[in-house]
């Protein structure tokens, strides 16, 4: 089951589709000018699929024009006829896709669902520009998900249909001993802290470096891709690992322990924390 497109590139903030037509499930994501789809797992039907447009959009500065929303959903057709779908529920992650799911809503009466995960205002990257629409996003969304009390209670005020969803883990999928240690990570001595995801600006690595320093016996790595953190005071710590971007279950199970929510930002982490 393909698409008559090429290969795909990396995964970004994306709108994903639960296509009734079989079942299939499609991450779709904006990268480059040429559609593409490849499947993402073989036991079952995963795809991803990458939109594509002519004019270069940030999607977390910029809003979707009327030309670039007609645009894709051209490709959406294509798309229809390829995987024979016949009724989709599309998930939002991002209010830049909103126009383009509420568009699809319209046209062929498909559910939405928006999947409120972070408090996206707190992104230095994030503009006041691309959230205009979040607002019309929630009041005309079947469903809405939020990840936290705070959030929960934010959305609640333009849809009733909220739902609580903290984040979570399948424990089953780390809770395993690998059979061969990641070549970074022999030489490197328990405990291991270790940290997966953004390595942005919002990242508290003044923490990190005062756990490092007092603690110079345990070794902190540090996996994601760096983008604005600032880690000048922590690149060169003996016990401070910067890796990178890697496969997250080859490298979790072997740590000790992980840290989870650390933004220097307080409104950002309340709305993080599933406690809260």
């Amino acid at each position: 089951m393909e698409l008559p497109f090429s290969t795909t590139s990396t995964n970004f903030h994306s709108i994903s589709f639960a296509w009734a037509s079989g079942i299939l499930f499609a991450y779709l994501f904006l990268n480059g000018i040429t559609p593409v789809c490849r499947s993402i797992r073989n036991d079952i039907p995963i795809v991803d699929v990458q939109l594509g447009l002519l004019d270069n959009k940030n999607i977390v500065a910029d809003q979707l024009d009327e030309s670039s929303k007609k645009i894709l959903l051209n490709q959406f057709d294509l798309m229809r006829e390829s995987f024979n779908v016949s009724k989709a529920v599309c998930i939002v992650d991002l209010p830049f896709w909103g126009p383009l799911a509420l568009e699809l809503q319209k046209r062929y009466a498909w559910k939405v669902v928006y999947d409120s995960m972070d408090h996206l205002g707190g992104f230095s990257n994030v503009t006041s520009y691309m959230l205009e629409s979040e607002d019309d996003l929630i009041k005309k969304s079947d469903l809405v998900f939020a990840t936290s009390h705070l959030l929960l209670n934010e959305k609640s005020q333009f849809n009733a249909n909220c739902l609580l969803i903290p984040n979570g883990t399948e424990f089953d999928h780390f809770n395993y001993s690998p059979e061969k240690m990641p070549e970074e990570l022999v030489n490197i001595k328990t405990p291991i802290i270790g940290y997966y995801g953004a390595m942005s600006d919002w990242l508290d690595t003044e923490l990190i470096y005062n756990l490092a320093s007092v603690r110079p016996d345990w070794n902190f790595i540090l996996i994601g891709r760096l983008e604005s953190a600032d880690v000048s005071r922590i690149k060169d710590m003996s016990n401070v690992f910067l890796l990178g971007e890697k496969p997250y279950e080859l490298y979790l199970v072997i740590c000790s322990v992980l840290m989870w929510g650390l933004s220097r930002l307080r409104k950002f982490s309340l709305r993080m924390l599933p406690i809260l």
